[in-house]
């Protein structure tokens, strides 16, 4: 399997560990400026060159407009934050999964800790929201972010 990656952040260096402990898994990382243009450039790039490539990540959901457009055909895409766009390609078969990142969460959590750190208390340096994968079995979830977010 051959996996192209998106760009930098603690997720470009955890996927390379994840998949070093199954044989036959390499990682492309490509550095893809947080752009949807520029994750399609990339895309085309890396399956021009490594046409075995079998499955796709982006670190954002964004990155993933240009991934499926640089697709000759589908390869399997995971992204990350669960946007209601990706959640409408999970719907519609273009994207196969998200990793839920919500901003609902992630925000009170971090009031939460300004609170805390104003009143004096110690506060853990790591701090994480519980983890959800989006996949077409729980795309209309109400309770996702990406459902009850209203431009």
């Amino acid at each position: 399997m051959r996996t192209a990656a998106g760009a930098e952040s603690d997720a470009a260096t955890a996927s390379p560990r994840a998949s070093g402990s199954r044989p036959g898994i390499s990682v492309i990382g490509r550095d893809s400026e947080w752009t949807a243009t520029q994750a399609l450039s990339l895309t085309v790039d890396n399956l021009t060159a490594n046409p075995s490539i079998n499955g796709l990540f982006s670190h954002n959901d964004e990155m993933v407009r240009g991934i499926v457009s640089g697709q000759p055909g589908h390869i399997p895409l995971i992204g990350i934050d669960g946007t209601p766009l990706a959640l409408q390609r999970i719907r519609d078969g273009s994207q196969d999964a998200a990793m839920d990142q919500d901003p609902y969460i992630m925000g009170a959590l971090a009031l939460r800790t300004l609170i805390e750190i104003l009143d004096g208390k110690q506060v853990p340096k790591q701090q994480l929201a519980e983890p959800k994968l989006i996949t077409r079995a729980n795309v209309d979830d109400p309770n996702l972010w990406g459902n009850k977010f209203q431009p």
